[in-house]
């Protein structure tokens, strides 16, 4: 992400046609139909066997927000979270476009990377009682496939980036993925700061915050948070090499969740088995 005058200019080296990723066909197609209120949407052109993002104003993320490292982060917190929650809502009530596949799909580079991820989360379901979702019955929605606090701006309106992971999944996924970064946060390097939980709540207030919209389902939303930090915590533990910190990190996450979700559980409905938890 390089920087010039304040102007951040992002780019992604992954080759543009890799399998798995959409191409500049499905994106085009996605291009006519995101919203662009009220937070904007900005794909990537595929140019020179990379993906590039028009230049944005700044080079703050909603990461840099929650850290207390962005300008003004305190005051436009609440606001800005909100509309972001909002924009999520909207995609989601979007017609898929064309014929999107699929999100979770595998990249070719990362079958190896993958097999030793899960290799570590089952290692992890055998120390801790972790329930994974089960697949959902209810029909798939478009979503955006990374929806977490690197991929958007702090710009105002806030720019939501990426969209190569884009199509059709259950929707609590795009939700637990921001979550799960902010319970990590709030577990963490934030111990319990009511700023990261203000942040959470604003952000499901935002998605939820019309009445005649159905409430989201408790155990699943719960559920998908807590895999969003086993998949992290199995990362790293891939990439490191060593183990007993992603059991650490599963372990102070879920047990802090619930004062994590307090101040957003009046938005939850108890499960009513129609969503397949």
């Amino acid at each position: 992400m390089p920087v010039t005058g304040g102007v951040a200019e992002w780019r992604e080296t992954a080759p543009s046609a890799l399998d798995g990723l959409l191409g500049a066909d499905d994106l085009e197609n996605l291009r006519r139909v995101l919203p662009q209120d009220p937070c904007r949407a900005i794909l990537p052109r595929l140019v020179a066997g990379a993906a590039t993002w028009r230049p944005v104003d700044d080079s703050w993320l909603a990461f840099d927000a929650v850290l207390g490292l962005a300008p003004d982060a305190a005051g436009a917190l609440g606001d800005r979270f909100r509309k972001v929650g909002a924009y999520l809502r909207r995609l989601h009530a979007v017609a898929v476009p064309g014929d999107l596949p699929a999100t979770g799909r595998q990249l070719p580079r990362d079958i190896t990377m993958r097999e030793r991820i899960d290799d570590v989360r089952r290692w992890l379901s055998a120390e801790l009682p972790i329930a994974m979702p089960r697949p959902s019955p209810l029909p798939p929605v478009l979503v955006h496939g990374r929806f977490s606090l690197g991929v958007i701006t702090w710009n105002d309106p806030p720019i939501v980036l990426g969209w190569r992971e884009a199509g059709c999944g259950e929707p609590a996924v795009d939700l637990a993925q921001l979550l799960g970064e902010l319970a990590e946060i709030h577990s963490t390097v934030r111990s319990g700061d009511p700023v990261v939980r203000a942040a959470a709540s604003a952000f499901v207030a935002g998605y939820a915050r019309d009445d005649r919209i159905p409430r989201l389902c408790a155990t699943r939303l719960h559920g998908h948070i807590v895999r969003t930090v086993v998949e992290h915590a199995a990362l790293r533990a891939v990439t490191t090499g060593v183990r007993e910190p992603a059991l650490m990190l599963v372990r102070l996450v879920s047990a802090g969740l619930p004062a994590f979700t307090a101040g957003f559980a009046d938005r939850l409905e108890p499960c009513g088995r129609e969503c397949g938890c």
